[in-house]
């Protein structure tokens, strides 16, 4: 399973990125570029099961820098859609494995309505 951050952006532009960990997440500077004043110093919560929060800043003059913190994130890819120009950032985590015993038809049914079929891999006994 993933979740996608789109930033919308006026231009495309060169980036900086880094991986760092305790705690883990992600940097990204994007070089030549300034925050609309309303945006700056922001966090905006996720909390989707694999982002917590994704931080804004004006971190330089001509830099802004934006950070994903992580909770659960295998990778990551980063890259721009044009008309418009928008950096497009996917992360991606572990296949969530499920194992299960229904008795009958019945419990069956019930843990298919509560699983998130989509986020993983449900293993039969």
């Amino acid at each position: 399973s993933s979740t996608r951050v789109v930033l919308d952006v006026e231009k495309q532009v060169q980036l900086q990125q880094a991986r760092i960990t305790d705690p883990d997440r992600l940097w990204i500077d994007l070089e030549g570029t300034r925050l609309h004043p309303n945006l700056v110093d922001r966090s905006f919560p996720v909390g989707d099961g694999f982002l917590e929060k994704i931080r804004v800043a004006q971190r330089k003059d001509s830099v802004v820098r934006v950070v994903l913190d992580f909770k659960d994130v295998k990778d990551h890819t980063i890259f721009y859609l044009q008309n418009p120009t928008r950096l497009v950032i996917d992360v991606r985590g572990a296949a969530v494995v499920l194992a299960i015993e229904p008795s009958d038809e019945s419990d069956l049914e019930a843990i298919l309505e509560t699983a998130d079929v989509a986020a993983g891999t449900i293993r039969w006994r």
